[in-house]
């Protein structure tokens, strides 16, 4: 099970936002010049979006993207105007954390994610069970995914004083 668009999620924790309470929109749906297929878009924006929350400034961040994508899988081109164009977007459609982006904010979002990740593994480890994880989301026997989805609501319940939170 996975936590969707956690960084994004926590990044409005921080504001005092609980970002599904006021919509269900995708954060990463945003379309990007020169890009027609809508998984590719939301694709770009999310590596754009969550590679600003680390980077110092826009060069910085236009340099770790296109070290970063998958030129094989979105055989885009991204020159800066582009890509300033989707992170204008991106604060356009976020301004409420928009300051975070290009702030190293990044480096927070990860201790909060580490902390709902350990919440549950321990919660697992109590009971013997085993739980492996993967970036953001868990993989526990099929019997356990109720268990699972419970404990990752109240993990970011734990963390962020909120309760809404999507995990599929």
């Amino acid at each position: 099970i996975d936590y969707s668009s956690l960084h994004v999620i926590l990044a409005y924790s921080e504001v005092g936002i609980d970002y599904w309470q006021i919509t269900s929109a995708d954060p990463y749906d945003l379309p990007v010049r020169g890009v027609n297929d809508p998984d590719h878009c939301r694709q770009i924006t999310k590596l754009l979006f969550l590679l600003g929350f680390n980077a110092r400034d826009e060069q910085s961040l236009f340099k770790a993207f296109r070290n970063e994508l998958d030129y094989t899988a979105y055989p885009y081109s991204f020159p800066d105007d582009v890509l300033s164009e989707l992170l204008t977007g991106i604060k356009d459609r976020h301004p409420k954390i928009s300051h975070l982006i290009c702030s190293g904010a990044g480096l927070r979002l990860m201790i909060l994610d580490a902390k709902m990740c350990e919440y549950v593994i321990e919660k697992f480890v109590e009971q013997d069970i085993p739980i492996l994880t993967v970036h953001d989301s868990f993989v526990v026997p099929f019997d356990e995914g109720d268990r699972l989805h419970r404990l990752m609501k109240g993990a970011f319940e734990y963390v962020t004083n909120q309760k809404k939170i999507k995990a599929k």
